[in-house]
């Protein structure tokens, strides 16, 4: 479906005027969209079945955050917001599976990224603590009600999601990042203070 409606977006197949390029845009987020539901579907089922490997290396945490930082960087610049990153020094290497604890780290960013106002901050943060390292995602968001923050971590939710058009996401990003933390016998928590962010 995807490549045929982009075929006839760009005009592959002939010409077309404003208003169906306009339809076959719509067709085509839509495509991506169930495109990334599949995949997230697909993970996720992988994980709760036990049939995701984990490939245990040691990551380079501090690079990880680097990377991801950088990755971040001009999606944020589009719409203002500035996005800092807080690495402490010496942060240990953990043993862990690259891709998916990438994956974590691009889901907590993507979310920040969608809730975050126009010129607004987020911060990637990178520290030790008693327990062991720490990676926290923070933004200036429109924060999560207390009743609300349980859920954020079930499948299919998505909160502060308004009709109409705007970022849309599958509402399992979270679940998936919370299974892949228990995983890595890690976890994955919210601090969140509606009008201040999460």
């Amino acid at each position: 479906i995807k490549e045929y409606c982009g075929l006839v977006h760009d005009e592959i197949v002939g010409d077309i005027n404003p208003d169906q390029k306009q339809c076959l845009d719509a067709a085509l987020r839509n495509c991506n969209r169930l495109a990334d539901l599949v995949n997230d579907l697909l993970d996720l089922d992988g994980i709760e079945s036990g049939h995701t490997a984990i490939r245990r290396t040691s990551v380079d945490l501090g690079l990880a955050l680097t990377q991801a930082h950088a990755d971040f960087q001009p999606r944020c610049a589009t719409v203002g917001q500035s996005i800092k990153l807080e690495l402490e020094k010496d942060l240990p290497a953990v043993l862990g599976d690259t891709q998916m604890l990438t994956q974590v780290l691009v889901n907590l960013l993507g979310n920040a990224h969608k809730f975050t106002p126009a010129g607004g901050e987020i911060t990637l943060r990178g520290m030790n603590t008693a327990e062991g390292v720490c990676i926290e995602v923070g933004d200036n968001g429109p924060g999560i009600a207390p009743e609300d923050q349980a859920k954020v971590f079930e499948k299919f939710t998505q909160l502060n999601r308004k009709d109409g058009p705007g970022a849309r996401g599958t509402g399992l990003g979270l679940a998936i990042s919370y299974k892949i933390l228990e995983l890595h016998q890690g976890e994955l928590g919210l601090r969140s203070l509606p009008g201040h962010g999460s």
